[in-house]
């Protein structure tokens, strides 16, 4: 059994792919050719639909866009083949909440992907199984090394500012600052 991430080469699924690499489901494809065999059916500011012209084999399980913009995850649900959608729905309007928790309701058979709390919670309270993985999660992390530290309380004993000295003095070659605008302070 092979596991064929269909998404595109996007930051944002990324990490996505990577998940499914450590989750030892079976080996971790990703769609080749997947600007070649991706036909827009319609495409607007606000929203679009695609299908990707590609074959589907039971063996395997799919990852694939959510059935709100991919036809794949209707054909694929329509010939029963393991699939997991990926869902970004941000909810806006009653009305349109509502009938996109019907159409989504017609694949409560699937696991759903959620890349936002947002849309994890819409999910979990439509009443089908999300799992929370976010994207892009080595940008929130930062880099591993900074060049400033930046105190932002006021130099008042509830902020505990002599804490931040604590710390200074013990890592060395690094600057430190507070929240007002003057030079930084170098610790050696």
């Amino acid at each position: 059994m092979k596991v064929i991430v269909t998404l595109h080469n996007h930051p944002v699924y990324k990490s996505l792919f990577r998940t499914f690499k450590y989750m030892n489901l079976g080996p971790v494809y990703q769609f080749k050719n997947y600007h070649e065999k991706l036909h827009y059916l319609f495409r607007s500011s606000s929203f679009h639909v695609q299908y990707l012209n590609t074959s589907f084999s039971k063996e395997n399980i799919y990852v694939l866009n959510s059935p709100l913009i991919g036809l794949e995850a209707w054909i694929a649900a329509k010939n029963r083949i393991n699939s997991i959608f990926v869902e970004e729905y941000f909810h806006k309007s009653k009305y349109k909440d509502t009938l996109v928790k019907f159409i989504l309701k017609l694949f409560q058979n699937y696991p759903f992907i959620a890349m936002t709390k947002r849309t994890h919670t819409f999910l979990l309270e439509s009443r089908l199984s999300s799992f929370l993985i976010p994207p892009a999660l080595e940008k929130k992390k930062g880099r591993k090394t900074r060049d400033i530290i930046l105190f932002i309380g006021r130099m008042i004993d509830t902020k505990n500012p002599f804490f931040v000295f604590e710390i200074a003095k013990r890592l060395k070659k690094r600057r430190f600052c507070d929240d007002r605008k003057g030079p930084a302070i170098t610790t050696s």
